[in-house]
C-alpha cells in the first residue's frame, strides 16, 4: 500500500499478511492532517434489525 499512494505516511507499523475478518484490527488508509496515512482499525458492518436481541448491537 505504501507503495500505491504518494506521501502515505505509515502508523500501522509491521503488519503480517493474513485473511481479514470483521471486528478484527486491519490496514486502512485514511486522510490525516498531514495527508493521507496507512493506519490499523477495526472494522465491520452493523448487525440487521431483524437479528438484534435489544435496540443496542451486542458488541
Amino acid at each position: 500500500m505504501i507503495q500505491l499512494v504518494d506521501g502515505l505516511t505509515d502508523r500501522a507499523g509491521n503488519l503480517e499478511p493474513r485473511r481479514i475478518y470483521p471486528d478484527q484490527l486491519a490496514p486502512i488508509i485514511r486522510n490525516g492532517a498531514k495527508g493521507p496515512e496507512l493506519v490499523k482499525a477495526r472494522w465491520g458492518m452493523p448487525s440487521p434489525h431483524s437479528v438484534l436481541r435489544t435496540e443496542l448491537d451486542p458488541a
